[in-house]
């Protein structure tokens, strides 16, 4: 499609324009993203709104894989990609549209039926079916932490609960410095967990 949309504005920052496969609503998956996008870097700062800082043209990934524009961070200068059947991130600057890190190492393979991506306090956080809350370093993709892969009050193992092995884990909100977590599933059996 030869249509524009807006697909990240933060007032007094930047705004992402994307025109393509990514230019739909960038947190879903819907309708098959494999196709090559292009995007355009706006500055809304004050005295340079308006002006291009850069616009790119990001190839579709190999092997027919869905790639998705999943969070960015302004104030780290980050945007990140998401390659959904590969579970893996790609971190890019908001100054000129380069690569800075990735591929990140790949999650949970059941992380690919669902999952939520949020940037918040120079990190990325993701999490999803897998059951496992994983913590990046948004400016270089360095984990720094997991949440729900075992110990004491660090285990989200659902024994025979789910077809997973683990609670689905996913955050609706990060704010105040802390990561809320819930955890659902499509058409849960009863008992409900």
């Amino acid at each position: 499609s030869g249509a524009w949309s807006i697909n990240r504005a933060r007032y007094g920052s930047y705004l992402l324009l994307t025109q393509g496969a990514f230019g739909g609503r960038a947190d879903t998956y819907y309708g098959g993203n494999w196709y090559s996008a292009n995007i355009t870097c706006i500055s809304l700062k004050e005295g340079s709104v308006g002006q291009v800082l850069w616009a790119k043209f990001f190839p579709a990934p190999p092997g027919n894989v869905t790639r998705d524009l999943v969070a960015w961070d302004p104030d780290a200068g980050v945007f990140v990609f998401e390659d959904r059947e590969l579970q893996v991130h790609y971190g890019y600057s908001l100054t000129d549209g380069n690569l800075l890190w990735g591929p990140s190492t790949s999650a949970n393979q059941y992380d690919y039926f669902r999952s939520t991506t949020r940037a918040a306090y120079g990190n990325i956080y993701f999490g999803g079916f897998g059951g496992v809350l994983h913590c990046r370093d948004i400016k270089t993709g360095e984990l720094k932490w997991t949440y729900g892969n075992g110990g004491p009050g660090n285990s989200t193992n659902s024994g025979l609960q789910t077809g997973w092995g683990n609670y689905p884990i996913f955050m609706p909100v990060v704010a105040d410095g802390k990561v809320f977590l819930s955890t659902t599933e499509h058409s849960p059996d009863s008992p409900y967990y």
